[in-house]
């Protein structure tokens, strides 16, 4: 009785701790430019609660968010650039001939990179003590070593996206999870690969 009563607790513990999460972050979000120190903020307080084992949110959530104020500024470009570049995208898809055709292939190859890259640089950004173009580079380098996780990451976020495009409320729900499931395939890469990109834990 009493472990079905704390296993239930639990759950209900962890789902509205999910549910408080994905409201500060979308919050954290509003002014924009502070999208990605936001989100660098919830991605840490989702690796507290796999690494450290800490079950705090608000009080974990504003403390990270203070800390990536400074830093989080790459993430916010990094989100500024997969913005022009759908926006690119879009742009020649509009024309004809063989401009067209090149200009796409170019900027389809560029969007693909930039994805498998995406796919670990938070990650990498809250897990490891790296900043700058060695987080980008390093990304790029753990996305094709462990090709199999980007590409189910990938796909995880195509479900994820074509959900919220369907049901855009769910939004507000939704981002956590799947950036749990993100993070938690992304550490079982690190465990797995960390010697061959020689990084230092935080």
């Amino acid at each position: 009785m009493f472990g079905i009563d704390g296993k239930a607790a639990n759950f209900v513990k962890t789902i509205s701790n999910m549910i408080v999460l994905n409201l500060l972050w979308v919050i954290g979000c509003l002014p924009i430019i502070t999208i990605g120190p936001s989100t660098a903020a919830m991605v840490y307080v989702i690796r507290s609660w796999k690494v450290d084992q800490e079950d705090s949110v608000c009080r974990n959530y504003f403390r990270s968010l203070r800390s990536y104020i400074k830093t989080g500024w790459i993430v916010t470009a990094w989100f500024l650039v997969g913005f022009v570049l759908v926006l690119d995208t879009l742009f020649f898809l509009q024309m004809e001939g063989i401009v067209k055709l090149v200009l796409s292939s170019i900027i389809g190859v560029a969007f693909i990179l930039f994805v498998l890259t995406t796919t670990f640089l938070l990650p990498i950004f809250v897990h490891f003590e790296i900043r700058g173009w060695e987080l980008i580079k390093h990304s790029f380098v753990q996305a094709f070593v462990d090709g199999s996780t980007s590409f189910g990451v990938m796909l995880l976020w195509l479900a994820a996206g074509t959900m919220v495009y369907v049901m855009p409320v769910l939004m507000f729900f939704l981002v956590v999870p799947v950036c749990m499931l993100t993070f938690r395939f992304c550490l079982q890469s690190f465990e797995k690969f960390g010697n061959k990109v020689n990084l230092e834990v935080r």
